[in-house]
């Protein structure tokens, strides 16, 4: 039995976002696939079971500060193989604690999180460093946030195995009838469309993206859909009328199964990170319905964006996101020739391969 646990404030399956519960949720799917018995653990308004697509999903009640102290004292009734964390290295260092795992925390920050707070920073860190010592292994989701971790934590490399994130391609592949159906529903009759999905903030550059719109000569229609700075947040921030105001259409945080459809209705996707962009989900998934990506030159972009499926540009650099944008919409046999290099490297992150390599770590424990 394999056991997934990470964050609780969502529960699960957390059908309107949230990256690090996606990926929980589909890498158990693949596991489940392959044979194995797998539970994913949530935080939910009643303690419960529930089956998922093959997944148990065991929800734990109670204040949000107490699901890990929970997690840990229902858990042991389990026997697992192994407990895959995710980022929350606390939960590893109880169930070590407990005399439970061998435990493997999946992370995609490598921040502690009360960095915030300047005059805990120094004791936060040594805190959080043993939690991470407690953990058998680390798995960062691109060599990129390897490189990071390794640095700010002066961690041993036998500590550190490399786990991506995945998608899935049998759920996002190309659709011509979604692609029409999405097209209508949006109202951009022949335009070509620009399409961002995800979180609307600084960090991960939605202005830079409005910039680099306001500058296109050609006509385009750019859709961005996601909740403004955090997932679980309903509220409308200012970029969402900056969105408006620039001509563009907002959409609210979509369900899942509205995903491939969006990614198909487009023609270029963006992801204009700024910073701590440690894989890029949504431009695998976006690649994965033969979708060019244009990105930022950062971090895990890097390698989940080669130039064979999309282009880079300057981070921060809106004029050149712009001036990438057009050169793709002056030659849209550049996008169809992009389009196969985007199925290929997508298909290096099926979740059936990530939970192969999942396996090997296992193994290895």
């Amino acid at each position: 039995m394999i056991v997934h646990v990470g964050p609780s404030h969502l529960p699960l399956p957390a059908r309107l976002g949230g990256a690090v519960e996606r990926r929980m949720m589909e890498l158990a799917e693949a596991q489940a696939r392959s044979g194995e018995r797998v539970i994913v653990y949530s935080g939910g308004p009643e303690t419960g079971w529930r089956e998922y697509r093959g997944v148990s999903i065991r929800y734990l009640s109670g204040p949000r500060a107490e699901f890990a102290l929970r997690f840990v004292q229902d858990v042991v009734r389990r026997a697992p193989r192994v407990i895959h964390v995710h980022n929350r290295a606390e939960i590893a260092w109880l169930v070590k604690a407990a005399g439970l795992g061998p435990a493997v925390l999946s992370c995609d920050y490598h921040f502690e999180p009360w960095r915030r707070f300047a005059h805990l920073r120094k004791v936060s860190k040594a805190v959080w460093r043993q939690f991470l010592l407690a953990c058998d292994r680390i798995a960062p989701v691109s060599d990129y946030c390897r490189e990071v971790y390794h640095a700010y934590w002066n961690l041993p490399e036998s500590k550190l195995a490399l786990i991506p994130n995945g998608v899935d391609c049998a759920r996002f592949h190309p659709d011509a009838a979604l692609r029409m159906e999405w097209r209508a529903r949006l109202g951009v009759d022949g335009r070509p469309v620009i399409l961002y999905v995800g979180r609307l903030c600084e960090q991960k550059g939605t202005d830079l993206l409005i910039a680099a719109y306001r500058m296109l000569k050609r006509p385009a229609a750019l859709v961005v859909a996601g909740p403004c700075e955090r997932f679980g947040q309903t509220q409308i921030g200012a970029l969402v009328a900056q969105v408006r105001e620039a001509g563009g259409i907002y959409l609210p945080p979509l369900d899942d199964a509205d995903m491939p459809g969006i990614y198909n209705a487009c023609d270029i996707f963006v992801m204009p990170t700024r910073e701590l962009e440690m894989f890029g989900m949504a431009a695998v998934e976006a690649q994965a319905c033969g979708k060019p990506v244009v990105a930022s030159d950062h971090g895990g972009l890097r390698e989940t964006v080669p130039e064979s499926a999309g282009a880079r540009f300057r981070t921060g650099d809106y004029a050149d996101l712009a001036a990438h944008l057009e050169q793709f919409l002056d030659n849209p046999d550049s996008l169809a020739a992009l389009a196969t290099g985007a199925l290929e490297n997508a298909a290096r992150y099926d979740w059936t391969r990530i939970a192969q390599r999942c396996q090997e770590v296992y193994a290895g424990l």
